[in-house]
């Protein structure tokens, strides 16, 4: 299962989108960093160009068998093939028209099939997985102002400062 794992996060990050892997332990969290680094190093990004085109327009991108790719894919397939993925399915998560994420599924010991209320489910539960990052990332930028607001009022020698948005 983190193999799938791996593979389905390096296409996502090799099309340029973010990627966040779920893990039970900082143990094993500090593998998969470990693993990531060592194998990405010299992974090309043209590896995937056609899927990666076609996410960056907001396109779903699914198969059951590598076959089922369009000839202009003939590179993704090959790729495909060398990582020993069986079928995958990447979904886009655009965010105010743009995606910046995308959910990626991958089977490597046997085709699966990605049936359109599949794939509909798997988008609402990444569109969630989407609200929860945005939402813990306006917490990080909310608490760094916080701190900046704390070391400007620290600095002052008598903690009184008028602040003007001008």
């Amino acid at each position: 299962k983190s193999e799938v794992g791996i593979r389905a996060a390096f296409k996502g990050v090799m099309g340029g989108k973010q990627v966040a892997i779920l893990v039970p332990t900082t143990v094993l969290a500090q593998q998969h960093f470990n693993t990531f680094r060592e194998r990405m190093a010299d992974m090309p990004a043209q590896e995937f160009g056609w899927m990666s085109g076609r996410i960056g327009r907001g396109g779903v991108v699914t198969f059951s068998r590598r076959e089922e790719l369009p000839p202009e894919a003939e590179t993704d397939k090959v790729s495909f093939a060398t990582y020993g993925t069986c079928s995958h399915a990447s979904i886009p998560l655009a965010e105010g028209g743009t995606t910046k994420r995308v959910l990626a599924l991958s089977t490597v010991r046997e085709e699966r099939q990605w049936p359109d209320a599949l794939v509909e489910r798997l988008r609402l539960i990444a569109e969630a997985l989407v609200g929860i990052l945005a939402r813990k990332h306006a917490e990080l930028e909310v608490e760094e102002s916080r701190e900046r607001e704390r070391a400007m009022l620290s600095s002052l020698p008598s903690l009184i400062a008028v602040l003007d948005r001008d």
